[in-house]
């Protein structure tokens, strides 16, 4: 091939790829728990790792710009953002690298190459892009210093989730193929599984019988009907439907409430300093662990302020990034 083809062929490549980034980062957030930024998966890792095992080094700048492009309006500043960036395109890169120090199969035709993503690559190298965003955040002031190690802990479990969940998908359709192209009979049976696993999912996370296990024997089923080519897409597809009724079922309510409770506490915080001035109730100072919740009169009194005050931990309400 030509170099001009090859280069306009490498950036469509590279165009590709940020934009899947970027698109999947969008979806995700738009599914977050708490203030559009706390995700129990993000696949954008699992998508660069693949970029970057498919691909090689150079998907870098396509990884790098599509990470900083969603980071930037949700980072603490824009050198926070790059940052931050720069976390989520190491950790699929040096995860990658260990990959192949011990001769990783994209193919995952092993029992060490399960295991190998598993350690290496999702629970190993997720810390790398966990502890540069959690540190970026404390260092920015966005997150108290008793919040570093729960913040860490989504953070990185978001990411460790996308390498397990979407990077096997990926791979078992871009993937070299494990053995000869599926049969319209078998491509049938195929795609019964997987719309009996979506239904079977969905209908055991609407109830109140806690029988969600019940779908793991079909997911079993086609895993040794199918191997990678059915495993992979029937555990991404149960594990999205099982956060989608999580976010929409009955634990949604609670969290809107804890939101809400945030966003007062908050806002009256605001309207406490701007009164302190002319309050007579200037002298008194909040301690960390509380926040001021309304202004209220007493009964038959004066317009005289009376705070009313309430312990509120941040570990059960605080919004937790998810950058």
């Amino acid at each position: 091939m030509r170099p001009g083809r090859q280069l306009v062929t490498d950036f469509w490549r590279l165009a590709l790829i940020a934009l899947a980034y970027w698109f999947a980062a969008r979806l995700s957030l738009n599914l977050a728990l708490v203030h559009g930024q706390v995700t129990p998966i993000w696949p954008p890792t699992g998508i660069a790792l693949v970029a970057f095992l498919l691909v090689g080094r150079r998907a870098w700048p396509a990884v790098a710009v599509a990470a900083f492009a969603v980071n930037l309006p949700l980072g603490p500043s824009p050198l926070g953002a790059a940052i931050i960036a720069v976390g989520n395109t190491l950790a699929p890169l040096v995860s990658v690298e260990l990959l192949r120090r011990v001769g990783f199969h994209p193919e995952l035709d092993r029992l060490g190459d399960a295991i190998a993503l598993i350690v290496l690559a999702a629970l190993a190298g997720m810390t790398i892009s966990a502890t540069i965003g959690s540190s970026v955040l404390l260092l920015s002031g966005a997150i108290p210093g008793t919040q570093f190690w729960p913040t860490w802990a989504v953070w990185w479990a978001g990411d460790a989730m996308g390498v397990l969940l979407v990077a096997p998908f990926l791979l078992s359709f871009l993937g070299r193929p494990l053995g000869p192209a599926l049969s319209w009979r078998r491509g049938l049976e195929l795609a019964g599984l997987l719309v009996g696993t979506a239904i079977l999912t969905f209908v055991l996370f609407q109830n109140q019988l806690r029988l969600e296990y019940v779908v793991l024997p079909v997911i079993m089923v086609t895993a040794w009907r199918f191997r990678l080519r059915g495993a992979a897409p029937a555990a991404l597809i149960a594990s999205g439907i099982a956060i989608w009724s999580a976010i929409q079922g009955p634990g949604r309510s609670r969290i809107r409430r804890c939101s809400r409770r945030w966003s007062r506490s908050r806002s009256s915080m605001s309207a406490w300093h701007s009164r302190r001035s002319s309050s007579p109730l200037s002298p008194i100072r909040l301690s960390g662990k509380r926040r001021c919740h309304a202004f209220t009169r007493r009964p038959n009194s004066p317009a005289r302020p009376r705070l009313i005050f309430s312990t509120w931990r941040r570990t059960s309400c605080a919004p937790r990034s998810r950058l």
